[in-house]
């Protein structure tokens, strides 16, 4: 399904990871919002336009985006009283909602609400407690650990950014995401695949263009499909 990464099979990561974590995907926030205020000003977002993913607008993608970071702060919200929180309660559906109501708003509102939703969750970060941040959550394909949402959100921000189809490729994606990523799922797709290495020309990609082949966003001649998002 567009917009659904598949998650990391981390369980546990140690205080300078998720440290590393929230640091790299808030320079991810501030990165994408600096491309939304710039295009914005010029009148250059269209939330009508096709995105890369099919049958999704630019629209859908940054009302994903925006969604994405609202339920994540929902997670840690509830991390901090002690519950195990929803990413979406009403499910697929709720979140389908609020994918398409965000689509149709116009461009000025729709990054707005793109920031706001960056700050609320950024916010919920820096005011989590350690036992929230050690607690579980619960997506649409299970339970997780709360510890994972930086990474999981760092993933979101980078991948749907090149979903917009503004230039900036997989190649572009930060190294340190790359880094965390790609042995992630590189594992996967051998398991999925029954096999012991990835093809030869997966192999002779860079760092970024593999992972975007291995997340179905680069294609090349040769090379079977990467995995189902």
């Amino acid at each position: 399904m567009k917009g659904c990464i598949l998650t990391s099979t981390v369980e546990v990561m140690d205080p300078r990871e998720l440290d590393m974590c929230v640091t790299g995907c808030a320079h991810a926030h501030q990165r994408l919002l600096a491309d939304l205020d710039c295009r914005v000003d010029i009148g250059d977002i269209d939330p009508g336009a096709p995105s890369l993913l099919p049958d999704w607008t630019v629209g859908h993608v940054l009302g994903h985006i925006a969604g994405n970071a609202e339920a994540f702060t929902r997670v840690m919200q509830a991390a901090v009283q002690g519950d195990r929180g929803a990413m979406y309660p009403n499910g697929r559906q709720g979140r389908r909602q609020r994918i398409e109501e965000l689509a149709a708003t116009e461009p000025h509102e729709l990054v707005s609400t793109v920031r706001r939703s960056i700050w609320a969750l950024e916010s919920a970060w820096a005011s989590c407690t350690s036992s929230g941040w050690h607690s579980d959550a619960r997506g649409l394909g299970g339970t997780f650990p709360v510890a994972q949402v930086p990474l999981r959100r760092w993933r979101e921000v980078e991948v749907h950014r090149s979903d917009l189809g503004w230039g900036y490729l997989p190649a572009d994606w930060d190294v340190d995401f790359v880094a965390r990523d790609l042995p992630v799922f590189s594992a996967q797709w051998l398991a999925s695949n029954a096999a012991v290495e990835l093809p030869a020309q997966a192999r002779e990609l860079g760092a970024g263009d593999r992972l975007g082949w291995l997340l179905g966003r680069v294609r090349h001649p040769g090379l079977p499909e990467g995995l189902t998002l």
